[in-house]
């Protein structure tokens, strides 16, 4: 079952689309091993990666920062984003890149009812980001991002402009994380004359301390779809300050429906050094687990900036 649900994520990304339907987002997958690890909420990943999660966190660099992230589904869809935010005067400004590719997909033929391999094809799905983020006014942040969208499958191809704007604040002892995702409409056309809805997303997630703690809670609506809620809890490990531990449940869509997992982490940090780790068990990946690495620390050349390095194996 584990793997038919991985088939079926896979499946939903290299289909040509029906005409009028909804564009599948290759970020839905997850974009960082820090965010997955508290249930996947968005918006509170403080390094480069904020370009995928709410562009307004972008604001929130203390200095230039670059962070990459890998992973597969499977092992067929292989995917891998890269970002960059630089602090300005002026405000913050970011570039990021997301690439899903599969290689060498059997093409088959039909004779008589007798199926039979002829050929195959690559599918590459692409998504450049630009952003600016800055402070409206104090304790107020916003950020805005331009994607491009591009995909092939085969012969077929497709490209689309999509749009996302991002704020983030503190109300009371909460901190608030608001994204709207293609707020304006967008569609992804095909070279063979069909098109897909770019769709329009609200994410609203928050956190707020408890004790040694923090808790962390997303709800996430897609017009058209079901809404789905992610939680998270992290907190200082009792005796070692440098080491915290959190717990995350996440709901994430498969094709019409809802599935949700479990996801747990640990992080250490030492000495402008942070390494983190997340396991997290869920329906849709072949083994029914999968283990999370990702790795950050403060480098000074002159200027102070941040290397982010996220990966899964």
């Amino acid at each position: 079952m584990n793997k038919i649900l991985g088939l079926l994520i896979v499946a939903s990304l290299l289909t040509i689309p029906i005409q009028g339907s909804d564009y599948l987002l290759l970020s839905e997958t997850g974009t960082s091993a820090k965010s997955i690890a508290i249930g996947n909420v968005l918006g509170f990943d403080e390094s480069a990666n904020a370009i995928f999660e709410n562009p307004a966190t972008l604001d929130r660099l203390k200095s230039t920062n670059v962070a990459f992230f890998s992973t597969s589904i499977i092992n067929e869809l292989n995917i891998a984003c890269f970002s960059v935010g630089m602090k300005s005067s002026s405000g913050t400004f970011g570039l990021g890149y997301l690439q899903g590719s599969v290689n060498n997909i059997y093409q088959t033929g039909n004779n008589d009812n007798v199926f039979y391999t002829d050929g195959s094809f690559n599918y590459l799905d692409q998504t450049l980001k630009a952003a600016y983020a800055f402070s409206w006014q104090p304790g107020l942040s916003v950020g805005a991002v331009l994607s491009s969208y591009q995909k092939s499958i085969g012969s077929t191809s497709a490209k689309g402009i999509g749009t996302e704007i991002g704020a983030y604040t503190k109300l009371g002892a909460m901190d608030v994380s608001l994204v709207v995702r293609n707020p304006i409409g967008g569609k992804i056309n095909y070279t063979n004359d069909q098109s897909e809805t770019l769709p329009l997303q609200l994410i609203g997630s928050g956190k707020f301390s408890l004790n040694e703690g923090e808790v962390y809670g997303q709800y996430k609506y897609q017009v058209g779809k079901k809404g789905m809620m992610s939680f998270g809890y992290s907190t200082e490990i009792p005796g070692v300050s440098c080491l915290r531990g959190s717990v995350g449940y996440k709901e994430y869509a498969v094709l019409d429906a809802v599935s949700a997992g479990m996801v747990m982490g640990m992080t250490l940090e030492f000495e402008g050094l942070q390494l983190n780790y997340a396991f997290e068990s869920g329906n849709y990946v072949e083994n029914g687990a999968k283990h999370y690495i990702s790795f950050s620390t403060d480098l000074n050349f002159g200027k102070w900036s941040r290397l982010e390095i996220l990966s899964l194996k």
